[in-house]
């Protein structure tokens, strides 16, 4: 007989809620694991980088660090929006790395219940790598995003990399 044996970790996955911080992009609503959330910030002016792709809109000066900035809109293959007063840069860490993503809007830090998730559907292309899974929300599907997959990619090869058309 075979014994299976699950570690610390993987049992506290699997018994409590995860909490992740909620963001639109217009219309759409999507999440991230609030413990790779630095910090939420308005956004201010950027230096742009020649050649970067056109998602990445420049590098900023973050208490001292130099990080990327990059629009989700623009990654995603959505149009780009005006930024303005409320929009917004959450500052994350994916792959290693702090990087900023530029959202239209926060909406709130949720504890989601193991239940409330599904994998993704059948996807092609990078969609399938950036959504981890999709969380049932009332009325709304959230998509719960790969930082990893989403950013991590950007910031090392970003521009050998096509944005992924996950809407």
């Amino acid at each position: 007989m075979t014994q299976t044996t699950t570690s610390e970790g993987e049992l506290a996955k699997m018994t409590l809620p995860l909490q992740v911080l909620t963001f639109s992009l217009g219309d759409d609503l999507f999440a991230v694991d609030v413990l790779k959330v630095q910090e939420i910030r308005g956004f201010s002016d950027v230096t742009p980088v020649p050649k970067a792709p056109a998602y990445v809109r420049g590098i900023m000066n973050l208490r001292g660090t130099v990080i990327p900035v990059m629009d989700l809109r623009l990654r995603f293959g959505l149009a780009a929006r005006t930024y303005d007063k409320l929009t917004l840069v959450v500052v994350v860490r994916a792959a290693s790395k702090l990087v900023g993503v530029v959202v239209d809007a926060v909406s709130a830090v949720l504890a989601l219940p193991p239940d409330c998730s599904s994998s993704p559907p059948e996807m092609t292309g990078d969609a399938r790598e950036t959504v981890e899974a999709v969380v049932r929300l009332r009325d709304r599907l959230v998509l719960l995003l790969n930082l990893e997959a989403v950013v991590g990619a950007a910031v090392t090869d970003g521009a050998q990399s096509p944005p992924p058309s996950i809407v």
